[in-house]
């Protein structure tokens, strides 16, 4: 039996002062492990002694950061980028509920967004990390990707079409 992984490491802004009270979490693994960053940015995530995923960080104000589980972590937390999304669903099926993630091109890591209604169809898409990504609006049957180029500290606008 082998004991639990300790992944233990900081969170820190753009200019490394330290960020408490980020989320941190185990992402794209076979463990489901969170907590928040102490005040001096640190935080220990036990995770199963098999895990091989990402670390995420992420805080309201703030984009996300992640990076593969490693010993010693540093994750800098840039300045928020934001979509203006417009969704646009075909006439005749346009679902009661759906959630938004976003998905790294490079990596292929994907992760849940926080997001907020504007009116109708269209939402702000909070705490995204600067660059390209591709933003994904889940739905029943299909899912409708749009890929965006996020800039840190703008609110950029993308429209998403959600297939028939």
């Amino acid at each position: 039996l082998r004991s639990p992984r300790v992944l233990s490491g900081r969170v820190t802004d753009a200019s490394g002062r330290p960020v408490g009270g980020a989320q941190v979490c185990s992402i794209d693994g076979d463990s489901d492990a969170r907590m928040f960053s102490r005040s001096d940015g640190s935080f220990r995530l036990v995770v199963s002694p098999w895990f091989e995923g990402h670390v995420l960080a992420s805080k309201p104000g703030h984009g996300s950061a992640h990076r593969r589980a490693a010993e010693d972590l540093e994750l800098v937390l840039p300045p928020e980028g934001r979509v203006h999304l417009e969704v646009r669903f075909p006439e005749a099926q346009r679902p009661r509920g759906w959630s938004f993630a976003a998905r790294d091109p490079s990596t292929g890591l994907r992760w849940s967004v926080d997001w907020q209604k504007i009116e109708g169809t269209r939402y702000l898409v909070k705490g995204l990390p600067p660059g390209r990504l591709i933003l994904i609006v889940r739905t029943l049957p299909k899912d409708g990707e749009a890929e965006v180029v996020v800039v840190a500290g703008e609110t950029v606008p993308a429209v998403v079409h959600v297939p028939e």
